[in-house]
């Protein structure tokens, strides 16, 4: 896999598959995520296609187009969306299509209307409907989305971002330093690894809504985030300090440093409620 990118245009063979989904009558759109459609892909890129669908799919004509393309596939994976994945047979590059629908579009109407915050990854779908490039479009599906998403980040979505993710860093009862506190007491390494997990999402999302840019997903989040013009100090460090710990006692002043370093911020720019 390593050398699938120096002897195989991944955008060829994107387009040869979107070609393929295009014949499906359901197949309104197929988009392909910016790792690759933007350039930022490397040798351990996956190819990730966006298929807007009118209707469901059967799993049985997805099969039959991956079937033939695939040395190894799995099918209707329904972890996060409904999903394929597959490994194609000439480049041995790894495929994964995602499914979407109507939904998208509500996704990104009610996150306007209301500013609606999540505990993490709050603008991600967002994000991937801005960055997707288009490699079909039936009747103008994916252009319509993308208008919609085409609009300045709201401030007060950026507020409501900050203001539920800092909750539950500092200043909640709920707040989850504290119950990090204690899963370091009772020793209890499951809950430690889940509570970091849950800190550096809600801290990540608060420094890509304080810029103003939209949360790019899991993959890369670090260097993503070094890209950003509003940085706490030491970030990288303070980041990477925690993620190396493995379960002392020092990793509640660790998270603590690193919040310290995140408040200080926003204080900065005037963006604690």
């Amino acid at each position: 896999m390593a050398d699938t990118f120096q002897n195989v245009d991944p955008h060829t063979v994107a387009q040869a598959i979107a070609a393929e989904f295009a014949e499906l009558e359901q197949v309104e759109a197929v988009a392909l995520g910016e790792s690759v459609g933007a350039g930022r892909g490397d040798s351990l890129s996956d190819i990730d296609l966006y298929i807007f669908c009118r209707d469901a799919v059967p799993v049985a004509a997805r099969a039959q187009i991956i079937e033939n393309r695939a040395s190894r596939m799995e099918l209707d994976n329904p972890f996060w969306e409904t999903e394929d994945y597959w490994i194609e047979k000439d480049s041995q590059i790894k495929v994964e299509a995602i499914y979407r629908g109507e939904w998208v579009a509500e996704n990104l109407r009610e996150m306007f209307a209301t500013n609606r915050a999540q505990p993490s990854h709050s603008t991600s779908i967002w994000h991937s409907v801005k960055t997707s490039q288009v490699l079909y479009d039936r009747n103008g599906w994916f252009a319509s989305l993308r208008n919609l998403a085409a609009v300045p980040y709201p401030d007060a979505l950026a507020d409501a971002i900050i203001r539920k993710n800092f909750a539950v860093l500092r200043g909640s009862l709920a707040a989850h330093p504290a119950q990090l506190a204690q899963a370091v007491i009772r020793n209890d390494a499951f809950c430690i690894h889940q509570l970091i997990q849950v800190i550096l999402d809600s801290y990540f999302d608060i420094l890509f809504a304080l810029n103003r840019q939209l949360h790019p997903g899991a993959k890369r989040l670090l260097a993503y985030a070094e890209e950003l013009e509003r940085q706490p100090k030491e970030m990288r460090e303070d980041v990477t300090d925690i993620l190396s710990d493995g379960n002392s006692a020092q990793i509640t002043s660790k998270v603590d440093r690193l919040i310290d370093r995140l408040a200080a911020l926003l204080e900065k720019h005037r963006a604690l409620f």
